[in-house]
């Protein structure tokens, strides 16, 4: 009885290396699938990174943002710094969806995934760029399959970005430092203290569209949106998104006839290119056929489900 019991324990290891091995062949190999050249991921600590991927070349691009500027957040919250709106997610229990959503309106880039450690307070790093490369990392990922960290990674997300970047050579990461960008306004509180507030305006223009898709630039697809709700400036939030990713936006505009659900126009061959999938799985849309009184290659009319997230700031 004791050999047998020996004998299954001396098989665990074993069974778990051939069960992250089956794992690795599925989802390593094979990469995630996107509608987008990049996979962008906020990682939570103290400063802040965002990773963004480049699965066409995997090259990385990581920005690190000092955890105490202030942003615009998004579902009505006002203005907060990076580290409260981690806390209040999770006090709120909306996650890490409020800050990956709210700072992703303010870089203009869209930015689906979060991870960060279990506790609300943020792991202060002296190094963001080594801190990601362990983090994302093969041999973390029993720790990240134990719920050890606060995440919406799918596990076939985190071990094909952990592949890329264990194999990815130093000079195929660019990291920026954003507190070294002017690209914040100081602004002067009641107390007499100031806060450091970050603009999306100046955040572009240091930016300069680094995070932009060659495949999408390339199809060279022209886009008029409109915005049909009651919501100030939502074109033009969801236009940076486009203009960022390298879709020429010509026209923004307002649409009278309210929708709910986003609807992209256009002719068949532009409505099944990268740039229609790139654009539907931002704002879920869904497609119509039709050339009539086309100003632009590609039409998309924004409805009240894309400006929820912003409605509740406007009462």
């Amino acid at each position: 009885m004791r050999s047998q019991l020996k004998r299954r324990r001396s098989l665990t290891p074993w069974l778990i290396v051939v069960f992250v091995l089956v794992l690795f062949c599925i989802f390593g190999l094979r990469g995630p699938s996107t509608s987008s050249d990049r996979v962008n991921v906020v990682v939570a600590t103290s400063p802040m990174s965002v990773w963004s991927w480049n699965t066409t070349d995997n090259t990385f691009i990581v920005l690190t943002i000092p955890s105490d500027d202030v942003i615009d957040a998004l579902y009505g919250y006002g203005n907060y710094s990076l580290d409260a709106l981690w806390r209040l997610g999770f006090i709120d229990q909306k996650e890490g969806v409020l800050l990956s959503d709210s700072l992703s309106d303010t870089l203009g880039i869209p930015i689906s995934w979060y991870i960060g450690a279990k506790a609300q307070t943020l792991a202060g790093v002296s190094d963001a760029l080594g801190y990601g490369k362990t983090l994302f990392s093969l041999s973390n990922i029993f720790p990240f399959m134990g719920r050890r960290y606060q995440s919406n990674m799918p596990i076939s997300l985190f071990i094909a970005f952990s592949r890329v970047l264990t194999a990815a050579r130093p000079d195929t990461i660019h990291e920026i430092d954003v507190g070294n960008l002017d690209v914040v306004n100081a602004e002067l509180l009641p107390d007499g203290t100031t806060r450091k507030v970050l603009s999306p305006d100046f955040l572009d223009h240091a930016l300069g569209g680094i995070f932009e898709s060659d495949v999408i630039r390339a199809e060279g697809l022209t886009v008029a949106l409109y915005n049909t709700t009651s919501v100030p400036a939502l074109g033009n939030r969801a236009s940076r998104l486009l203009s960022n990713a390298g879709i020429l936006v010509v026209t923004v505009g307002n649409d009278q006839h309210l929708i709910n659900q986003c609807e992209l126009t256009g002719g068949a061959k532009p409505l099944s290119s990268k740039t229609a999938l790139y654009i539907t799985s931002l704002f879920h849309c869904r497609k119509i056929v039709s050339q009539d009184g086309a100003r632009a290659d590609l039409m998309i009319r924004l409805g009240t489900d894309f400006a929820k997230r912003f409605e509740a700031a406007t009462k």
